[in-house]
């Protein structure tokens, strides 16, 4: 079996699929499921040459190939994207600030 090889890294990819994630969020109030994302993902990134082993390949081909369990997995890495369940919906927030300065608090301890 040949191995997949892409034209960009795992890096790059992840960065350009990041911040497109980023800007079709704050374009739709930072909130969205995660179906239409991936639909508007692929639209605003056609435009970039993305290949493996030698095929155009579209950014949710990509993610797919990379990732496990392909959206989620990317997503799941950043702290200021949030995944949930609504109505059997996957749905996709972002959240501006990012919760690494922050302190967690577990909810026993003060009850």
């Amino acid at each position: 079996m040949p191995k997949n090889k892409w034209n960009i890294s795992l890096t790059k990819g992840s960065q350009i699929a990041y911040d497109n994630i980023i800007s079709i969020l704050k374009t739709n109030n930072n909130i969205m499921d995660i179906e239409s994302l991936k639909r508007l993902l692929n639209i605003k990134t056609q435009h970039i040459c993305i290949l493996n082993n030698s095929k155009k390949k579209n950014l949710g081909n990509f993610i797919k190939k990379n990732y496990d369990n392909g959206m989620i997995d990317l997503i799941d890495k950043y702290s200021n994207i949030g995944i949930y369940f609504k109505n059997n919906t996957v749905m996709v927030k972002y959240m501006e600030e990012e919760f690494s300065d922050w302190d967690f608090i577990d909810e026993c301890e003060y009850s």
